[in-house]
């Protein structure tokens, strides 16, 4: 029998077109706001490793200790950080990050968003309000930007003034020199 002589049951390319559309749907929608929210967690999740490199020196090389992203956000977590203010808004770009990467077809709400926006209008509000995003992606970019920045700015500021000892050894140049 050759390949040409071969029937192909109805019911079976039935089946394949029907997949084949929804892949082409899947992939045909917009997806700017998952290939932001993917971006500025990987952008994020770079930050917040050199940050604990930085501020942990004694901590053996981040790469070979493997932690979650939920764990190094509670590693970081303390009221007294400049980046606090955007803490939460990175909390819930990692939930949309999680939501996106294990499924492919979910729609963000408002409430995964809205953190976020909230976060980016009260400081884009005080600095350059004209520069304000207007999608969601904008409010995604501007908070996890804001937050990176800090986070170099600290790892700038420790490797200056931290001895060698991360953290604490910054902390305590901060407070022999007069700084809360």
């Amino acid at each position: 029998m050759s390949k040409d002589d071969m029937q192909i049951d109805p019911e079976t390319v039935r089946q394949y077109n029907e997949f084949d559309n929804k892949v082409k749907e899947l992939f045909d929608r917009d997806n700017r706001l998952v290939t932001t929210v993917i971006n500025h967690h990987g952008l994020v999740d770079y930050y917040i490793n050199n940050f604990l490199q930085t501020a942990y020196p004694s901590l053996p090389e981040l790469t070979n200790i493997r932690l979650q992203f939920w764990q190094k956000l509670k590693l970081i977590r303390d009221p007294q950080m400049p980046y606090m203010r955007f803490y939460e808004a990175i909390v819930k770009l990692a939930e949309l990050r999680n939501r996106f990467a294990h499924n492919i077809a979910y729609n963000p709400t408002e409430d995964d968003i809205q953190e976020i926006e909230k976060v980016g209008r009260a400081y884009r509000s005080r600095h350059l309000p004209e520069l304000m995003p207007s999608t969601p992606g904008g409010f995604v970019a501007l908070a996890s930007n804001m937050f990176c920045m800090i986070l170099h700015l600290l790892i700038d500021e420790i490797e200056k003034h931290g001895d060698g000892e991360g953290l604490v050894g910054y902390m305590r140049w901060r407070r022999a020199n007069g700084y809360k």
